[in-house]
């Protein structure tokens, strides 16, 4: 585990702009997931669900591992500094 300086963890978790990055980059490829999504159910739905169906589970678990891991993150910095 990498130990930072409190200092410098106060001064990084009070910068405004690094949240909005973070919150943008999470929107942005959630909504990146569920357009692939869509075109997987638009393009391949309607001639193999058996493959839609492999294909919306690799996407779905994209989908919800990045949310886990920030969550998981969170709370590492939040219990443990």
């Amino acid at each position: 585990m990498i130990m930072f300086d409190r200092k410098l963890r106060n001064t990084f978790q009070s910068l405004l702009p690094v949240h909005i990055f973070i919150c943008y980059c999470f929107v942005i490829s959630g909504l990146m997931v569920n357009f692939a999504q869509l075109l997987t159910w638009i393009f391949i739905w309607p001639f193999s669900k058996q493959l839609y169906r492999k294909i919306n589970y690799f996407l779905g678990t994209l989908l919800w591992s990045r949310k886990f891991r920030k969550i998981k993150f969170l709370i590492k910095i939040k219990f443990f500094w």
